[in-house]
């Protein structure tokens, strides 16, 4: 590989999309930098004027990088993911309409010995 610079793989509207990037350019073996990040982090309003956040990697390398980048990534899981946190519905469900079933419950019991007091 010939040091020949750095060049513009694409540009990103946040800094966390181009991390994303660089570190998945990174881990498949391109040493991939993320540009201007800190011009955007002291004023993050004019990202887009400077050309958003600058993914660069080996001049080299670039077409391999657009390859690397534009694959789909293959991270669906082999089963459904189950959520463990239905709990909190449920204590949720409990919070908001309990005292409404308490209510109607004692309304309930209330009339019914209205009927067996009146009888």
């Amino acid at each position: 590989m010939s040091d020949d610079g750095y060049s513009v793989l694409r540009s990103f509207s946040t800094k966390e999309e181009a991390d994303v990037a660089a570190a998945a350019l990174n881990a498949s073996g391109v040493p991939a930098i993320v540009g201007n990040a800190h011009s955007a982090a002291m004023d993050w309003t004019v990202v887009q004027a400077m050309g958003g956040i600058q993914v660069m990697v080996p001049s080299s390398m670039l077409a391999e990088s657009r390859v690397l980048l534009d694959e789909p990534a293959n991270d669906e899981p082999s089963e459904p993911l189950r959520r463990n946190d239905q709990w909190k519905a449920r204590i949720l469900l409990l919070w908001v309409f309990g005292p409404v079933a308490l209510a109607i419950g004692y309304a309930v019991v209330m009339f019914a010995l209205d009927l067996m007091a009146s009888h």
